[in-house]
């Protein structure tokens, strides 16, 4: 526990017991520490807390190391922002240097959402300590998978293509809509197309499809594979 520039490190012992403090490695009854540092029992009081106190703090007894704990510095007060969150799945890779981890939560999609969900993220490197907070609806962050193409078929002077939603997009599809866009490229000239739309020139060579929630407008999907069109 810290406080007012003063410090409270408890050791996971019981009261009787003959306890060492250790700091890095070296007992914390070195003289560079003895006018700053005084034990209470099994805990060590930290008077006044400077940049040379921060590191590893350990609680040793007859050899064995009862428990440890790291005082590090706050890089700045009270809590920061993050900066994004970003949906992805278990096997998505991790963009810009992020990391990636799992949150549960009891929604309905089925239910709008009335609450924001609040993430918070702490964070120690070497000696600094860091942590960032970031509310959200999880309407927000939503990415659906990539979507697959069905099949193309002639309508006259166009292709009609049918794009199937990822596998575990909400089901029934019906009511968990999907907005699509295509990508093609003509043949004649390779020149690139974007299209809302099912219906594409027969004169594409190839295309690949992305998808996203309509009624929220989410992030879009990643691109499909290109499929190659045989005339």
């Amino acid at each position: 526990m810290e406080r007012n520039g003063s410090a409270i490190l408890t050791c996971n012992s019981t009261p009787d017991t003959a306890i060492t403090w250790k700091f890095n490695g070296d007992p914390v009854e070195d003289e560079a520490f003895r006018q700053y540092t005084t034990q209470n029992g099994p805990d060590l009081n930290l008077s006044q807390v400077d940049f040379t106190m921060f590191g590893h703090y350990s609680c040793w007894s007859e050899g064995r190391m009862l428990s440890s704990v790291y005082l590090p510095r706050n890089r700045g007060t009270g809590a920061k922002r993050l900066k994004s969150c970003q949906w992805v799945t278990s096997d998505g890779p991790v963009h810009g240097g992020g990391f990636q981890f799992q949150l549960s939560h009891s929604l309905s999609p089925y239910a709008e959402e009335n609450t924001m969900l609040e993430v918070t993220v702490e964070a120690i490197d070497d000696l600094i300590f860091d942590r960032k907070t970031k509310k959200f609806f999880l309407r927000e962050i939503i990415q659906p998978n990539s979507p697959k193409i069905a099949k193309c078929e002639d309508v006259g002077e166009n292709l009609m293509v049918t794009i199937e939603p990822p596998s575990n997009w909400s089901t029934p599809h019906s009511f968990f809509t999907l907005e699509h866009q295509i990508h093609y490229r003509l043949l004649d000239n390779n020149q690139d197309r974007f299209s809302s739309s099912t219906l594409i020139p027969k004169t594409a060579s190839s295309l690949r499809v992305r998808s996203r929630d309509p009624l929220v407008l989410s992030t879009w999907s990643q691109w499909s594979p290109w499929k190659n069109l045989t005339q």
